[in-house]
């Protein structure tokens, strides 16, 4: 499996290469590994900021580094989390420079500083969160084109096994027929949703634009029982009809495929998170993602992925 960097790192230098160097005003969008690490020497306050100390660094000012491994009791202050995955420097000497929005707490030792520059500086044609949206774009048409081509069997193999996700959802009961429950996180396509009930019974999932039919009991054909339970996939919720006393409270389990939404740039550098495509699905992806960036519109990128994958069948 790829590390989500490394595509994305080929992806920029196809379609938004900027000048390579190591100056304050080039830095260049150079990726750099975990084996590329530097040394973390010591850390100090600098007017309650961090300052680091790193011989010979050699990084330019506003560049994003990640920082692991770094031991002592004050250690938790300086290196990098899930939600904190990677920090802004300023750049004081060759050997030292200050983590931006930082709380000295107290002295920590030795540690990995990983300088994760791809995405660090804008590109000549995007800004850096573009080029990231430009890339999430590209994930959920490749996601939509093997969807519509393949089994759910077929594409979770495709998706490193990773996306498809199964959750149970509790229908409380509830004073209304009706009651939200939220799909979750990642969430992109429904496979199937049953009750817990022995023998399990599917959930049928209707088109919204039932969801007044269903209300006003305009039809019988779509009334709730024990036998027939009611959902509709609106927004961020399914709405599942709980017309029914014993439908009300019971849980549901839900199979899904779902795929992380890279939200923001410094998400992806710790060089930790792995794209979900299967790794021969990669100079696909960066097609498509070239193909988006050139502005094609969404029916020829579309089309173009259908074709790359049926030239890789």
């Amino acid at each position: 499996m790829s590390l989500v960097q490394s595509t994305f790192a080929r992806f920029l230098y196809r379609a938004d290469p900027i000048a390579k160097g190591s100056s304050t005003t080039v830095a260049g969008q150079r990726f750099k590994a975990t084996a590329d690490g530097i040394a973390l020497v010591s850390v100090a306050s600098n007017g309650g900021l961090v300052r680091v100390t790193a011989t010979g660094h050699g990084l330019p000012t506003n560049t994003y580094v990640t920082i692991y491994g770094a031991s002592g009791s004050y250690a938790t202050s300086v290196n990098n989390t899930a939600s904190n995955p990677a920090w802004l420097i300023t750049v004081i000497t060759a050997n030292t420079f200050d983590l931006v929005g930082s709380t000295y707490t107290g002295a920590v030792t030795t540690g990995t500083i990983v300088a994760t520059m791809v995405g660090s500086v804008d590109g000549t044609r995007f800004t850096r969160q573009r080029q990231l949206a430009i890339y999430n774009t590209a994930r959920m048409v490749l996601f939509n084109a093997l969807y519509e081509s393949k089994t759910p069997d077929q594409l979770d193999k495709l998706v490193s096994g990773t996306a498809l996700n199964n959750q149970s959802l509790t229908i409380a009961a509830a004073s209304s027929n009706f009651q939200l429950i939220a799909k979750p996180t990642g969430f992109l396509k429904l496979i199937r949703m049953v009750d817990s009930q022995s023998p399990k019974q599917r959930i049928n999932i209707l088109p919204s634009k039932l969801l007044q039919d269903v209300a006003e009991s305009i039809t019988t054909a779509y009334t709730s029982t024990t036998s027939n339970i009611l959902a509709f996939e609106i927004g961020a919720n399914w709405a599942i009809y709980c017309g029914d006393t014993a439908v009300a409270t019971s849980p549901a389990i839900t199979d899904y495929f779902a795929i992380t939404d890279w939200v923001w740039v410094t998400h992806i550098m710790p060089n930790t998170y792995y794209e979900s495509f299967r790794d021969d699905l990669e100079p696909i992806l960066i097609e498509i993602a070239c193909a988006v960036a050139d502005e094609q519109s969404n029916a020829d990128v579309m089309a173009l992925a259908k074709t790359l994958l049926n030239k890789r069948n």
